[in-house]
Order: structure tokens, then C-alpha cells, then sequence
């Protein structure tokens, strides 16, 4: 296991003890969820832990830097290689309807 697994374990399960709502992990980050007039705090929280992990693996004073993309309803998120699916996905749904 790298350090950066490592870190991503300790950060996930510290922010599942804290009482974040974690959807999953995507790549080297993590997916939450709060309602909107939480999620700022939220992430500000979800960052906390994972300084504090990446302290925790790479020693006294070494914090790994955190970026944060917040995604707002009615907005979704959606990386660049996910909007073909999305688009199938959505497309297929149209002609169900359930």
C-alpha cells in the first residue's frame, strides 16, 4: 500500500467517525453530501480530516494540500470522460419511463 492509499483510508474512516456523509471515493478525492446550508462547513470539515490524515502518514508538518470543487443542486457532478455515459444513461431512461 502507498502512502497516498494510506492516507486516503485514514481520511475516510476519521471522516465517517466525525459524522461526514461520504458517498465515495473518485480517484484521490472524496465524494460527500450535506444540504446546501451545510456543505461549505462540511467540506471545511472533509479538509480538517484530510490534512490531519496526510499529517498522520507523512509525518510532524508534512500536509499533502486540499482543493475542493462544490457542486451545487440543480447542478450534478460529472467529470469530462463521465458525460458520454450520463448522456447514454439518461438517454436509455427517456425510453423506459417507468
Amino acid at each position: 500500500m502507498t502512502e497516498i492509499q494510506l492516507n486516503e483510508k485514514v481520511c475516510f474512516f476519521e471522516a465517517i467517525e466525525r459524522g461526514l456523509k461520504l458517498c465515495a471515493p473518485i480517484h484521490d478525492a472524496l465524494l460527500i453530501e450535506a444540504p446546501l446550508d451545510d456543505i461549505d462547513g462540511e467540506v471545511a470539515r472533509l479538509k480538517s480530516c484530510m490534512a490531519e490524515a496526510s499529517e498522520a502518514v507523512l509525518g510532524d508538518g508534512k500536509i499533502c494540500r486540499v482543493d475542493a470543487e462544490i457542486v451545487r443542486y440543480p447542478d450534478r457532478y460529472m467529470d469530462e470522460n463521465g458525460h458520454a455515459m450520463w448522456s447514454r444513461i439518461m438517454h436509455i431512461l427517456n425510453e423506459v419511463q417507468f
